[in-house]
């Protein structure tokens, strides 16, 4: 008899979205809201706290501690967009593989600030018998990304980022980094994973 899965309740948390971040690089620290805190130390009461950037480097597999963290310190360094998977054990004794995803820029201040999502993926990693055949999967369709004009924005952005970080023109540069973050920003206010509010990012009139 087949297992009844209960569908998710919402599309962030059928694509594994477990939790939200914020960092800053000069101040290496880190705030997490409710879902994430939840995540990664089983207390919601650390939601909104800052808290040292690494202060969960435990958790992480040893085999993938170091190569985490020194991707982390690159991108802390530089900016732009990050993306990093390690494997976890949580507080509750589950081994789970994690992908981190965000991007890093400069604020009005000067700072290195950066905000993404934690997502579980976990299910992903399962046996390939687990998942339907490449052939079964339908393919999405090109002009999609065009119904969103955001993420149509985000992804010219990054060609132009890319471009111009050949270029050798550092304030462009800059410039192409500080769009970047406006439009993750304006992205990720319409996808709350929770009701916490996440202190450390300015809120600046859009």
């Amino acid at each position: 008899m087949a297992t009844i899965v209960s569908c998710p309740t919402s599309a962030l948390a059928a694509a594994g979205i477990v939790g939200e971040w914020t960092a800053n690089a000069k101040t290496m620290t880190r705030v997490l809201d409710r879902s994430g805190a939840r995540y990664f130390f089983d207390d919601e009461a650390l939601a909104g706290v800052v808290l040292p950037l690494f202060s969960d480097v435990d958790l992480i597999h040893p085999d993938d501690r170091d190569a985490a963290v020194e991707y982390a310190r690159r991108v802390l360094a530089s900016g732009g967009p990050f993306l990093v998977e390690f494997r976890m054990v949580t507080p509750g004794g589950n081994h789970r593989w994690v992908q981190m995803r965000g991007y890093f820029a400069w604020d009005e201040h000067g700072d290195m600030i950066g905000r993404g999502v934690v997502i579980d993926i976990t299910d992903f990693r399962q046996p390939a018998a687990h998942f339907p055949s490449q052939a079964s999967l339908r393919p999405v369709a090109k002009d999609v990304m065009h119904e969103d004009p955001l993420a149509e924005a985000a992804a010219r952005g990054v060609e132009v980022r890319t471009a111009l970080g050949r270029s050798g023109h550092g304030a462009l540069r800059l410039a192409a980094d500080l769009l970047l973050f406006e439009i993750n920003t304006a992205i990720a206010a319409r996808h709350t994973v929770s009701d916490k509010p996440i202190a450390m990012m300015s809120k600046r009139p859009r």
